[in-house]
């Protein structure tokens, strides 16, 4: 269920980033909704949801987005995963360390795409400001982001005290 409703989630956000993103821009740079919404999966959702969710996200990302095809996938995957491990490693049980845990998740995301772009098209100078501005004003927006989807996730997918779908397997329990 948990992956159903992570889909569910990027979906809104994309079709909510599509039509107001361009409400939000200044100077150019606009706050990633997208990597808003993966951030907040990534520290509410078990793993498997987690990496679908970016998986999906990616794939919409760089099936949208003009030039070459896998920076924003790669980007979200990566972003995923270092959630993923941060939340396995305990990182993610107080309010600190989800907030690092959303920050790291969010500057990898911004900056993998960057880096891409500087790899496959050449440094520019602009890059490192480009990184930096869309960080912090996705940033900015990350707690409201989060205080919002927050219940609607968990209002989504209940919490599960059985096992998980394959016999003998216990659902992500430590990673709440």
């Amino acid at each position: 269920m948990s992956v159903f409703a992570a889909f569910g989630f990027v979906s809104i956000i994309a079709s909510f980033q599509v039509v107001s993103g361009p409400a939000y821009a200044i100077y150019g740079i606009r706050p990633d909704f997208i990597i808003l919404s993966i951030a907040t999966i990534g520290i509410i959702l078990p793993p498997p949801a987690i990496y679908a969710s970016a998986f999906f996200a990616g794939a919409l990302l760089d099936a949208l987005s003009p030039g070459v095809v896998g920076p924003h996938m790669t980007g979200l995957l990566l972003s995923a995963h270092i959630m993923a491990q941060g939340r396995r490693m305990g990182i993610g049980t107080t309010a600190k360390g989800k907030t690092l845990l959303a920050g790291a998740g969010i500057l990898t995301a911004s900056a993998a795409p960057q880096a891409a772009r500087w790899i496959l098209e050449g440094p520019g100078l602009d890059s490192a400001l480009i990184i930096a501005a869309t960080f912090a004003y996705t940033a900015v927006f990350a707690y409201p982001f989060f205080r919002i989807l927050s219940p609607a996730i968990r209002w989504a997918v209940p919490v599960r005290n059985d096992y998980g779908i394959i016999r003998g397997r216990a659902p992500w329990r430590g990673l709440d």
